[in-house]
């Protein structure tokens, strides 16, 4: 369509291709921004969660130490603590976790005061602030977005490797410990401790049995192919230790408890390892996981971006089309064409018309050819005009001359 209708129609396409396409746009680069703060949220409960480790196994290794009545080894503690304040301070505003890692903090250091109190009271004040350290893990999780993550292997992934495992390795270590109490009590308050024991078992046996669910449910819904074989050896290496851990805890009915200090150590610290090494690869897989999903709404956007940009450039350059073919008419008609110049001529006067008479055209040959007469027997009047240079040869001009004379005498 041409004309003033046809650029209406043409504008009003353009309109309706360009609005829609920059409203997607904005609602693909509002989603994505969104998915990306979410995403890099749960970045930071990953390092978080990756710092309290050290600390929780490093607390139950002092537990442990402290209830046979060993050296208190503090070294590797502090350590710990220190890196995970530091990581706190980066990490505690965004996750809301600074008064509950100021409270954990604070009871750790009160540790050091319980050299006067008896191997259960040691044991309680170890498991007061355990479990003060696992209720920060599950802040974590929660703040950090990870209890929210929306697939399914990330999502069972960060449910068995944040909260199973740290309580399963809470739960390694308070069993070993309060069989090693238990050993230690007369025979008969031996049989009054069977009854912790078991539920400890229990707790543990449950926790490592969820751990082993959930790693399964996220390798078989994951489109990872690294996933099960970085994670599913050392989770069978971990549940073996802690097949070997729990018989080695429990007590016969009516008999009192040989226990082997020296075998329940060496298997809880295996499983300290096994457990350390294994949630380590959980976190890194989260944290994979977690960037893949972030590199995917990366190219959304940009493949967004780049439909956004195609359809204004298209529609630029159909209106810029549409005004050179405007344009183009008037150029080919040329410059507008201003006034004509006017060259003035000269053209000389016609001559006078005289009356026939005494002064008639054309002069007497007299004035070309003095005493000639243009017909003989005729001689020229005396008062006619003279006209020098009349053609006398026209018979035209004969003519008339002989009408002249003719009249000049009557």
């Amino acid at each position: 369509m041409r004309g003033a209708a046809g650029r209406t129609l043409r504008m009003v396409l353009s309109i309706v291709i360009l609005v829609p396409t920059l409203t997607l746009f904005g609602l693909v680069y509002t989603s994505t921004s969104d998915q990306k703060d979410f995403a890099d949220l749960e970045h930071q409960g990953i390092e978080y969660l990756s710092a309290l480790l050290p600390v929780e196994i490093a607390l139950i290794d002092a537990q442990a130490a402290a209830v046979s009545g060993q050296q208190l080894p503090r070294e590797n503690l502090n350590r710990a603590v220190q890196a995970a304040s530091a990581t706190n301070a980066r990490l505690g505003a965004s996750l809301r976790t600074e008064e509950r890692w100021a409270e954990v903090r604070a009871k750790i250091e009160a540790l050091t005061d319980l050299r006067s109190l008896g191997a259960q009271d040691t044991y309680n004040a170890y498991t007061e602030v355990t479990d003060l350290l696992l209720a920060l893990v599950e802040k974590v999780r929660t703040s950090s977005n990870l209890v929210r993550d929306p697939d399914a292997d990330t999502f069972y992934l960060q449910d068995a490797g944040a909260q199973e495992l740290p309580e399963a390795i809470a739960a390694a270590g308070q069993l070993a410990d309060l069989a090693v109490i238990a050993a230690g009590k007369p025979a008969a308050e031996q049989q009054a401790s069977a009854g912790d024991l078991i539920s400890q078992q229990n707790s543990l046996a449950s926790n490592a049995s969820d751990l082993a669910d959930g790693v399964r449910l996220a390798v078989d819904a994951t489109g990872s192919r690294t996933l099960g074989a970085n994670l599913l050896s050392r989770l069978d290496r971990f549940r073996k230790i802690i097949d070997l851990l729990i018989p080695s805890t429990s007590l016969l009915p009516g008999r009192t408890v040989t226990v082997d200090p020296a075998r329940i150590a060496r298997n809880r610290a295996e499983a300290q390892t096994a457990a350390a090494d294994l949630s380590q690869a959980m976190l890194r897989e989260i944290d994979v996981l977690v960037d893949s999903r972030v590199s995917d709404l990366n190219s959304r956007l940009l493949l967004a971006a780049a439909t956004a940009v195609v359809a204004v450039l298209l529609v630029g350059a159909g209106l810029a089309l549409d005004l050179i073919a405007r344009r183009r008419p008037r150029a080919a008609a040329g410059p507008p064409v201003g006034p004509v110049g006017v060259t003035e001529v000269s053209v000389a006067p016609a001559p006078e018309l005289v009356p026939a008479g005494r002064h008639a055209w054309p002069p007497p040959p007299s004035a070309s050819h003095p005493g000639a007469s243009p017909h003989p027997g005729v001689s020229p009047h005396p008062g006619a005009s003279p006209h020098p240079g009349a053609p006398l040869e026209d018979p035209a001009f004969a003519q008339l001359a002989q009408w002249e004379q003719f009249g000049a005498s009557r």
